[in-house]
C-alpha cells in the first residue's frame, strides 16, 4: 500500500527545507526516482522556496537603503564651548575644595599630643627611669639582650611640661625602642607577642586590657598614646589569640 503522506505538500515543504528525518529523506529520493509527477512536485516546491527567498532578500536590501542615517547638523556656537569649559572647571575646583576639608577634617580627628615622661632617654644598655616613678614589674628580663625587655611605671611626673591626662587609667602610654627596650606608664598586666608573621614581615604585639595592639616604635623622648595602635583585623586577630592561647 502506498504511503499518501510522502504526497501532502506540508510533507513536501519539510522535504525541500530538508527537516524530515533521514528515513523519510531517503524513502522520499526512491518515489521521486520512481514518480514523475511526485518529481515534479518537489522541483516546484523547491522553486517556489528559492523565489521566496530573493524576495525577501530584496526587501530587506531595500529597506536599508530607504532608512534615513541621522546626521548631526547643528555645531555648537563659541558661547556654548565657554559655558561648557566653565562647568568643567567650576566641578574641578568643587572636587578639590571638598577633598581638602574632608583631609582637613581628617587631620582634626587625629590625636597630636605627644606627652614626654620625666624619663631619661632610655637606651637599649641601661634604660634609666625617673626616681619618681615606680617600677611595677619584677620581672624585666635583662640577661638576655634578643628578648623585649618591658617595663611597668607609674604615670610621667606632674612636674613634666607636658600635658597630663584627664584619664589616665583609661589611656595606656608608652615608649618603645624597636629593639629590646619597652616601657609601660601605668599599672597593667599585659603579655608580649613577639615574631608574629604579618604581610609587612615579622611584628611585635602586646596583649593588654583584653585587647591587642601593635608595638610600634617611638621617636627619642616621645611618649604615645598605645590605643592609636589596636589591631582590628579579624585576621590577625584570631591569630594572635591563637598564639596568646598557645603561649
Amino acid at each position: 500500500m502506498k504511503d499518501t503522506k510522502f504526497y501532502e505538500m506540508d510533507f513536501i515543504e519539510a522535504y525541500v527545507k530538508g527537516k524530515v528525518s533521514e528515513a523519510e529523506s531517503q524513502a522520499m529520493q526512491k518515489l521521486i526516482a520512481q514518480d514523475a509527477h511526485l518529481a515534479a512536485e518537489v522541483e516546484m516546491q523547491r522553486n517556489l522556496q528559492e523565489a521566496l527567498a530573493r524576495t525577501r532578500r530584496a526587501e530587506l536590501k531595500q529597506l536599508l537603503q530607504n532608512t534615513p542615517i541621522p546626521t548631526c547638523t547643528i555645531l555648537p556656537t563659541a558661547w556654548q564651548w565657554i559655558a561648557a569649559s566653565v562647568g568643567i572647571v567650576s566641578l574641578m575646583v568643587s572636587l578639590w575644595l571638598g577633598m581638602k576639608l574632608w583631609n582637613s577634617q581628617k587631620i582634626n580627628e587625629t590625636p597630636a599630643t605627644i606627652l614626654k615622661p620625666q624619663t631619661e632617654t632610655l637606651k637599649e644598655e641601661t634604660p634609666k627611669v625617673d626616681e619618681n616613678t615606680t617600677i611595677t614589674n619584677e620581672n624585666t628580663v635583662n640577661q638576655n639582650p634578643q628578648k623585649l625587655t618591658t617595663e611597668n611605671t607609674q604615670k610621667p611626673s606632674e612636674n613634666k611640661k607636658a600635658e597630663k591626662p584627664k584619664d589616665f587609667t583609661k589611656e595606656i602610654f608608652y615608649q618603645y625602642d624597636g629593639k629590646n627596650v619597652l616601657q609601660i606608664f601605668g599599672d597593667f598586666s599585659y603579655e608580649i607577642l613577639e615574631n608574629i608573621p604579618t604581610k609587612e614581615g615579622e611584628k611585635k604585639f602586646i596583649f593588654i586590657q583584653n585587647k591587642f595592639y601593635e608595638l610600634v616604635p617611638t621617636p627619642e623622648d616621645e611618649v604615645r598614646n598605645l590605643k592609636e595602635n589596636e589591631v582590628k583585623n579579624p585576621d590577625l586577630i584570631r591569630l594572635l589569640s591563637e598564639r596568646l592561647k598557645n603561649k
